[in-house]
């Protein structure tokens, strides 16, 4: 089975390897949209034998949602693969007897995953699969995402900011997404000061469209509130995977 992901990075050098030692176990290809990375994204991305085309999003040194979204509804067509997922490179699609074999059981269109807020004390580390690591986290329904499908049946998607939610088209009518096991895995929270540290950084990128709409509002929040929702999710967490 053929499965190709996309994925859009932004300065995910240190998240980028584990997302693609994760997506190597059973991914035919990576394929990425950088949105001008200031670190070593690029430079590991080439260096890798699944990645195989990287394409240069320029926004003005800015985050715009817009954007995205406008990748994520174009970036596949055309692909003859099984299986298309679109996932940003914090995004894991996991299952406990593996993907291809649980795809393979119920081929479905399209499949909504169920979503988890992984979380740790400190940055996982390098060598060894993030999965092996970090193994705890808390059910979260905001990335209960739709993001796998067949590109050879689906013929149009419209999907949402942030990609949680969309609409499903094949040549004759929308399709609604199965609920499924596969778990989509969001390590955001790999210790406070990593994720505090992604939000400021995003926070200095707010295009105009992001300001006026609302889209990554919780990159600005202030470092209390971040720590706050740290904490809670920590003191809720138990094992997932």
């Amino acid at each position: 089975m053929n499965i190709t992901i996309y994925t859009i990075t932004y300065n995910e050098e240190e998240m980028l390897l584990f997302f693609l030692d994760h997506y190597s176990k059973f991914a035919s290809r990576v394929v990425i949209y950088d949105n001008e990375s200031t670190d070593n994204t690029v430079k590991i991305a080439k260096e890798h034998p699944l990645v195989k085309d990287i394409y240069s999003v320029k926004t003005g040194d800015s985050l715009d949602d817009s954007m995205y979204v406008r990748i994520k509804n174009s970036c596949w067509k055309g692909d003859t693969s099984n299986y298309v997922m679109l996932v940003d490179t914090d995004e894991l699609i996991y299952h406990e007897d593996g993907i291809v074999e649980y795809i393979k059981s119920n081929e479905q269109p399209v499949y909504r995953c169920a979503g988890y807020n992984m979380i740790s004390e400190s940055f996982p580390k390098g060598g060894e699969s993030i999965t092996s690591q970090i193994k705890s986290g808390v059910f979260d329904r905001f990335y209960c995402k739709p993001v796998i499908f067949n590109p050879n049946i689906i013929k149009k998607t419209d999907f949402e900011l942030g990609t949680h939610n969309g609409r499903f088209y094949s040549e004759t009518s929308e399709l609604i997404p199965t609920e499924s096991e596969l778990k989509m895995l969001h390590y955001k929270n790999l210790g406070f000061k990593y994720r505090e540290n992604r939000h400021k950084m995003f926070s200095k990128r707010m295009s105009e469209f992001n300001q006026r709409t609302g889209a990554g509002i919780h990159y600005t929040w202030d470092t209390k509130t971040q720590k706050d929702e740290f904490d809670d999710i920590l003191a809720r967490s138990s094992k997932i995977i």
